[in-house]
């Protein structure tokens, strides 16, 4: 046990000596690498991660229509705000900002209410509302029919799948 103990004070005594030596080394602190700034990520590995994102996302809407329809509703009432504040503001405050919104509205919901804006402005704006009502439209259209489909096609493989266990029990019985 004596021996033990002096093999363990031995090498006790020798620790610090090492430590208090590496600090004296010239160029000791260069090799420092908690001093050293990470390396900054590349262009390339920000454009898979901004990827990687928007394809988690999409998957994430995918599977659930009601996180998709939040989006498309929230995605119409930022279009109407933006679309009514640029009215307001190319309009010079001669009408109400709730007028503005409302027209901002009415464009992204009728495709032809953009014709009937004053100004070559406005029109272009009341244009691009049009084109992103009409996508909003056709996006939510593409939602409805897709979860139907998908509904239906699980309401028949359910009735599919009852009338086999049925013929597979008849024919237990008969056969």
């Amino acid at each position: 046990m004596k021996l033990w103990d002096q093999i363990i004070n031995a090498i006790q005594a020798t620790i610090p000596p090492v430590f208090e030596m590496t600090n004296r080394l010239p160029l000791a602190c260069v090799s420092n690498s908690l001093n050293k700034p990470g390396p900054l990520p590349s262009f390339g590995y920000i454009r898979w991660s901004l990827s990687r994102i928007v394809y988690l996302f999409n998957i994430r809407l995918e599977r659930n229509v009601t996180i998709f329809s939040v989006v498309l509703l929230v995605a119409c009432f930022l279009f109407t705000v933006i679309g009514g504040v640029l009215f307001f503001k190319f309009r010079n405050g001669e009408q109400s900002l709730e007028d503005c919104l409302w027209d901002a509205w009415a464009c992204l919901c009728d495709s032809s209410t953009h014709l009937v804006q004053q100004t070559s402005k406005e029109r272009f704006i009341g244009f691009v509302l049009a084109m992103w009502g009409i996508l909003l439209y056709s996006r939510l259209l593409s939602i409805m029919t897709e979860e139907f489909r998908d509904r239906t096609i699980w309401k028949d493989s359910e009735r599919g799948l009852r009338c086999k266990c049925w013929r597979l029990i008849i024919s237990s019985f008969v056969g």
